[in-house]
């Protein structure tokens, strides 16, 4: 089924993201940003084949990923084909058994856990660590239409990708463009920026970007 929606809303040219897209609210939340023009990437751990014949009978062919999104790598491919708009996490384990019942609920638990908890705090730190810059309206963001009054940002941020930083920068340009005050924070983690330069690369984006800010905390 096809709503009529406000051409305001369009998502075209967007890519968007959507988990648990084999029934209920993933499902009809894959069919709604169809309507809105976006690109899809279906994911679940049950057969896709319903939604996509749906979508396929309007002219419309997502990418569906099928499998574990606790697999290894199985996050990576929802991102695999570039940059993410909108990332709708739906995938989620309702318990049906009680657990006093249940001979094997620490495992069921952990899974439970896992999917609904652990899961879309990954998908949220993967998605930004795609992020790149040139991909935000930072004049929507700081300008008078909406006028966010603060920006903040910090190591751990700019720890998340080789991207991040270039981001950070560019959001406090756009900031200082509108008067808008600018933080940051020197929180430093070794393990963020292992894989990214280590410390000799964490000194030198900080170094960097507190040039930039308003109020530094230590």
């Amino acid at each position: 089924m096809s709503l009529s929606l406000p051409s305001s809303l369009s998502l075209a040219g967007k890519r968007a993201v959507v988990t648990g897209a084999a029934s209920g609210i993933g499902r009809a939340t894959a069919s709604v940003l169809a309507d809105l023009g976006a690109e899809l990437v279906l994911a679940d751990i049950a057969s896709l084949d319903a939604t996509c014949a749906d979508l396929a009978a309007r002219g419309i062919v997502p990418t569906a990923i099928e499998g574990d999104l606790l697999a290894p790598g199985a996050i990576d491919r929802l991102f695999a084909a570039g940059q993410v708009d909108v990332l709708v996490h739906s995938a989620g384990v309702i318990p049906t058994v009680p657990w006093d019942q249940d001979p094997d609920w620490e495992a069921r638990f952990a899974r439970t856990a896992a999917v609904n908890i652990r899961l879309p705090i990954q998908l949220g730190h993967t998605a930004i660590a795609h992020s790149q810059p040139g991909d935000w309206d930072w004049h929507s963001i700081f300008g008078p239409e909406n006028g966010a009054r603060w920006l903040h940002t910090g190591g751990i941020f700019a720890a998340l990708s080789e991207t991040t930083p270039g981001v950070a920068s560019e959001a406090m340009d756009a900031a200082r463009k509108h008067g808008t005050p600018i933080s940051f924070d020197l929180n430093y983690r070794e393990s963020l920026w292992k894989s990214i330069g280590g410390k000799a690369r964490a000194q030198e984006v900080n170094r960097e970007l507190v040039r930039k800010v308003d109020v530094l905390l230590g």
